[in-house]
């Protein structure tokens, strides 16, 4: 009786994990091969992967805002002060993209913050200059138990968590807690997002400094529209000792 080759074994492997547990676009549910799914080291098809990452203009270096010409300044940096040096953003909030972030903030969108988790993570990794510094560690924003108890987790932790395997540093989820429920900023104008963040963060516990005190910092949220979350939570970073801070989130809005 022949002897399988190794290859043979894992091709006949391969197309019965396929049958018995097939995958799916996490997006569309288009039907993926495994072979397609590990070469994109994410469960998107590739019309998905192309309608969430495709954009109308050009992205600010500083906040991620996106404006229709490269050499225009950016006005939303020009009425804020942001204390974060830099964003790094998979597209603008609109269509497919904004469908997917809907989608995430429920507990069956976990395959799918971790897809976006990947292309997010992907940009970051080929897009950081050599100049810039390397990240220490990677935080996302938290959220108050009581809606993590609702939404069953966090997708943001899901897509930070991806970032720093990335990246080959450390994600710490559980650094940073949250000391009020708060409304809901997309429910509020631009000043009124400002005051409901305001002193909203605290250090869960401070014997653990050295993990991020003089450190480079990665913040990680799902969309940044007015910036006034990132920022309340990069100038609290920064006043308990933290290098420089820069963001990365999956959808940019405007404010």
């Amino acid at each position: 009786m022949p002897i399988m080759s190794n290859s043979k074994i894992c091709n006949a492997t391969s197309c019965l994990t396929d049958l018995i547990f097939p995958r799916f676009c996490t997006l569309c549910f288009t039907p993926l091969s495994d072979k397609v799914a590990a070469k994109r080291d994410c469960d998107l098809c590739e019309g998905c992967i192309q309608a969430l990452t495709v954009t109308a203009g050009f992205s600010c270096r500083r906040c991620g805002f996106f404006r229709p010409l490269e050499h225009l300044g950016c006005h939303m940096c020009e009425m804020r002060h942001y204390h974060f040096e830099r964003n790094w953003v998979l597209g603008e909030y609109v269509n497919h993209l904004k469908r997917a972030v809907l989608a995430i903030k429920s507990s069956s969108g976990r395959p799918l913050a971790n897809a976006l988790g990947s292309l997010l993570s992907q940009k970051i990794d080929s897009d950081i200059d050599s100049c810039d510094a390397p990240v220490d560690v990677v935080i996302p924003v938290p959220t108050h138990w009581k809606r993590r108890l609702v939404r069953r987790g966090s997708s943001v932790d899901i897509i930070a968590q991806q970032i720093a395997s990335t990246l080959n540093v450390r994600c710490l989820d559980r650094l940073i807690k949250v000391t009020r429920v708060a409304c809901k900023q997309g429910t509020l104008d631009a000043a009124s997002r400002r005051i409901n963040v305001r002193d909203l963060f605290a250090i869960r516990q401070r014997k653990y400094a050295q993990d991020y005190c003089g450190k480079s910092v990665l913040l990680v949220d799902d969309i940044m529209t007015s910036g006034a979350t990132l920022n309340e939570l990069s100038l609290f970073l920064l006043r308990n000792g933290v290098r420089q801070v820069r963001c990365a989130t999956v959808a940019r809005g405007a404010a």
